[in-house]
């Protein structure tokens, strides 16, 4: 879909997901099904693969096949721990504790070597200003 599409343009690309609490897709996919089936179906594979829009802790990084982090290269996360249906229908910012969040962010820096790290729904200057 995506990804045989941009490849078609000849610019460097990387593809973002959207995972759940339990660190699938939202169809339920494995992340290391999509980077593997992606990478196996393109001419010209992403420069690498990121997540967006999902609190850090949703990764579950310390259950994910270490060979996932050789092309996982991003996290740009969501404030909250919500799960997304429930932020969806919040009716005030949800925010989690800044340094809850800087933490995971930087664990998946240090122990994993994500080496792409932002801020998504929610974030703000402090956010970021944890991760420098």
């Amino acid at each position: 879909g995506v990804a045989r599409a941009i490849e078609q343009s000849g610019l460097p690309y990387f593809i973002s997901f959207v995972i759940m609490r339990n660190g699938c897709l939202l169809d339920g996919t494995s992340l290391e099904t999509a980077t593997s089936v992606i990478d196996a179906n393109t001419g010209r594979q992403p420069l690498g693969f990121m997540v967006n829009c999902a609190y850090p802790g949703f990764l579950c990084a310390e259950k994910q096949p270490p060979e996932l982090f050789n092309r996982l290269i991003g996290c740009l996360a969501n404030a909250s721990s919500l799960d997304h249906c429930d932020l969806d229908n919040a009716e005030e910012l949800q925010v989690e504790n800044v340094s809850e969040w800087g933490g995971l962010m930087l664990e998946l820096n240090r122990s994993y070597g994500v080496k792409i790290l932002g801020g998504c729904c929610g974030t703000g200057e402090e956010h970021l200003q944890y991760l420098v």
